[in-house]
């Protein structure tokens, strides 16, 4: 796991969007859904929902609070 990418998930969480966590970051928006893309995969989890414009962690009834990963389902 590269460490940048947890810190791009952190800055996409205080700044609620992709596009703002790219300017702090001085990233592309096309590297911050690469970096994010690449975690989602290695976790099997989503780690955002979109809300309007805005980006957020995703609440998950059944997840420890804090966590704020929801691991995907797999079809039955």
């Amino acid at each position: 796991m590269d460490l940048k990418y947890l810190n791009t998930f952190r800055t996409i969480i205080e700044e609620g969007s992709f596009s703002k966590a790219a300017d702090k970051l001085n990233y592309t928006q096309s590297t911050i859904t690469f970096q994010i893309g690449q975690l989602e995969q290695e976790l099997s989890a989503w780690l955002f929902e979109k809300i309007g414009r805005r980006m957020s962690a995703p609440d998950c009834p059944n997840q420890r609070p804090a966590s704020g990963v929801c691991h995907r389902r797999t079809p039955s």
